[in-house]
This record gives structure tokens, sequence and C-alpha cells, in this order.
């Protein structure tokens, strides 16, 4: 096993363990809890998945600059800042760490590759 796919099994593992804990939270706190929940981590799977790809396209953006780009974006900093600034508000705890999980896993697949 590479060290690519051993990082990969990591983030899947901790995108599972914040997924099973928000899902356990949603079913503890509503009669269709864990139908919701289901339907909340598709999105906010969907929610990383544009979170890499607008980060990959900025960062490719920033790359064609000439006398404007002081430096390269980083697009894992890029999307890491979004989402601590936009997001850490506006999601619970339990979703936001979803988030933050599902998009280090998104940002770990090639570019396009998605859930």
């Amino acid at each position: 096993m590479t060290a690519l796919s051993d990082t990969r099994g990591q983030r899947l593992r901790s995108y599972d363990a914040h997924a099973a804990d928000f899902a356990r939270e949603c079913a503890e706190s509503v009669q269709a809890g864990a139908r919701i929940a289901s339907t909340d981590l598709d999105l906010m799977m969907e929610l990383a998945c544009g979170l890499a790809a607008s980060a990959r396209a900025w960062a490719a953006l920033v790359s064609r600059l000439d006398l404007a780009a002081a430096a390269p974006l980083d697009p894992q900093r890029a999307a890491a800042i979004t989402l601590e600034t936009v997001f850490e508000e506006t999601l619970t705890p339990s979703a936001w760490r979803v988030l933050a999980s599902g998009l280090d896993l998104a940002l770990c697949l090639p570019a396009g590759g998605g859930s």
C-alpha cells in the first residue's frame, strides 16, 4: 500500500467516524433523524467537493496572473480558511467536523474525483 492510499484511508476513516457521530446525534434528537442525517451527509459531501473544486479553480486562475500574483494560491489552505470563516458559525459542531473531514478527503482526490 502506498503512502497516498494510506493517507486516503485515514481520511476515509476520519470522515466515516464523524459521519457516524453526526448520524447518531441526529437520530437521538428527532424521530426522523436518521433519514434526515443521511440526506444532510450527502449534501455536506457535495458541499465539500464543491469547496475543493472551487479552491482548485481559484489556484488555477491565480497561477495565470502575471503581475498581480504575489505567490501561488494553495488550494488546501484556501479551502481551510473558507471552511473556518464561512461555515464554523453556520453549521453545528458535529456537522462542521463532517464537512471538514469531507473537504480533507475531497482535496486528496484527483480533480473531478468527487464522492
